[in-house]
């Protein structure tokens, strides 16, 4: 943000004339976070953007092989899901070891609180486990103050199936070719099935009935 003239550079702030580099703020005439004077900045910036240009790459996105994270560690899983095979062959690094403890937990699946009238700030010490994954969790002090002022008991999932759960709940990011599917004769199609085609979330196979946007604002109105 508020930088000018700064090239390949990441998270920097009120910058001017930097190439390649990471977190810096009110800095000039840097290359991958170091500092040289104008004269220098110019001849070496130069000889990189040349070697790149013959390689072909400027103005190319960092590649994915340099992301020290999978793709399936990361929120693009979710909007654009590929296997390993697949990943490996558009450059992706994959995450195969599962991170986190198993068999740790303090309190056995069974043995977790059903209310949150039942557990005090002792929870805070306490290692908790999944039900779905096994995975060992934790009660963070925010999580508690919120389960309590809220009256929600405490979570028998850890953080990751959780929201699985959640994403799972959500139309894919996909559309679908559909025709409204709205025969009432009182809205403006009179006897005759609504018409309008349009792209939508809902897939054919789904058992909603799926109205174009003046047949719902007709219903809905």
């Amino acid at each position: 943000m508020y930088c000018n003239e700064t090239h390949y550079c990441d998270s920097c702030y009120n910058c001017a004339n930097c190439f390649g580099c990471v977190g810096l703020n009110k800095k000039n005439y840097h290359i991958l976070n170091k500092q040289y004077d104008k004269e220098s900045y110019e001849k070496i910036k130069e000889k990189i953007v040349t070697q790149l240009k013959n390689d072909g790459i400027y103005g190319d996105f960092f590649p994915p092989k340099i992301s020290p994270f999978g793709h399936n560690e990361t929120l693009a899983q979710e909007y654009f899901p590929i296997n390993e095979k697949e990943a490996k062959e558009k450059g992706f690094n994959w995450q195969s070891q599962t991170s986190g403890s198993y068999g740790k937990e303090t309190i056995k699946e069974s043995e977790a609180p059903e209310t949150i009238g039942e557990v005090t700030h002792d929870i805070l010490n306490q290692v908790l486990v999944c039900k779905d994954c096994k995975k060992n969790f934790r009660i963070t002090k925010g999580e508690f103050d919120f389960y309590k002022r809220m009256n929600v008991p405490l979570p028998h999932k850890d953080f990751e199936c959780r929201h699985q759960d959640r994403m799972s709940k959500r139309n894919p990011r996909k559309l679908w070719r559909r025709s409204c599917m709205c025969e009432l004769k009182n809205h403006f199609h009179s006897a005759k099935k609504c018409e309008n085609e349009f792209e939508t979330s809902y897939s054919p196979d789904r058992p909603e009935k799926v109205y174009c946007e003046k047949c719902y604002q007709q219903e809905v109105y």
